[in-house]
């Protein structure tokens, strides 16, 4: 599942600028319930229209505490007329289950073409299964900081891009403070074979992992799908101060198109698998970067 971070400017109701700020939009002011069961998604999309028409300081949507938001797919799109966004999620927002999806299965909270924005809070983002966040093409100088995410999401990707051979582009992305709990991914890349383009300037940085499958990876094969002419071009990615503990047997998967990945750093990392029985390696293809002493489970197959 995708999490798309989407800005869609629409005219609302005027009174809200009134009532609520012209920098401040709470989505309980914009009729969500938070009961957890009532389907707050028309609130959720109220408070980003104004959020993304709002063009002073920095404009905050905030998730208030003590509440859960049943939030389904929506669309999040820019361009917004601020590169200053900021979304604090201190509440918990829910995704609906599996069954209740539509046609586009794999998209929950989409955020597409937004440049320069923030996401952080002591909230929960609960996915129930596939991306917890996805930062899709065209998304530049996004933060996302102190998000709790499983169990059994894909974690906070970058992607997928280049589907249908397009040309897609993300840079300037840091994802810092983040913890996983039981999820499939952590701190993942995603490009499909046959599309064009770049991703550059990604930081994971200060992340847990607790009991998850795969906690770093870049997977330029999306889907198992083979090796072809075209490919995104991924350089200046930097893993820093990963711990915890690894369920699968490969807790960093780095496996690029064969144009390579350049300038991959690796530092301060330590996961150690659950079950201690279990073997556990690491996979490389294709990549030039750097790692340091510091990194368990070892890697020596990234080329200097």
């Amino acid at each position: 599942m995708d999490w798309f971070i989407t800005v869609i400017f629409l005219i609302v109701f005027c009174n809200s600028w009134i009532a609520f700020g012209e920098n401040t939009f709470d989505v309980l002011k914009y009729g969500a319930k938070g009961d957890g069961t009532s389907d707050d998604t028309q609130a959720f999309e109220k408070a980003w229209n104004d959020l993304c028409g709002a063009n002073q300081g920095t404009p905050t949507l905030v998730v208030p505490s003590g509440h859960t938001f049943l939030v389904h797919q929506t669309i999040f799109k820019g361009p917004c007329k601020s590169k200053n966004l900021h979304i604090k999620i201190d509440g918990n927002i829910l995704a609906p289950k599996r069954n209740a999806w539509g046609s586009c299965s794999k998209r929950w909270l989409h955020f597409h073409t937004v440049h320069g924005m923030t996401v952080d809070g002591s909230g929960v983002i609960n996915g129930r299964g596939d991306d917890c966040i996805a930062i899709k093409g065209g998304s530049q100088f996004i933060n996302v900081t102190r998000v709790t995410c499983g169990p059994t999401t894909h974690g906070i990707s970058v992607g997928s891009l280049g589907g249908g051979k397009d040309e897609e582009f993300a840079e300037s992305i840091t994802v810092k403070n983040c913890t996983f709990n039981g999820a499939s991914s952590a701190a993942r890349i995603k490009t499909w074979p046959g599309g064009s383009g770049y991703v550059k300037s990604v930081i994971y940085d200060q992340i847990i992992v607790n009991n998850v499958v795969n906690p770093i990876e870049i997977d330029q094969h999306y889907m198992g799908t083979p090796e072809k002419k075209e490919a995104l071009k991924v350089s200046d990615v930097t893993f820093s101060n990963i711990h915890g503990t690894c369920s699968g047997e490969n807790p960093i998967v780095l496996d690029c198109a064969k144009i390579g990945c350049d300038n991959i750093n690796l530092s301060q990392i330590s996961i150690t698998q659950v079950n201690p029985k279990k073997p556990s390696k690491t996979i490389c293809n294709n990549v030039k970067g750097k790692t340091n002493v510091n990194v368990s489970p070892s890697l020596h197959c990234v080329q200097t």
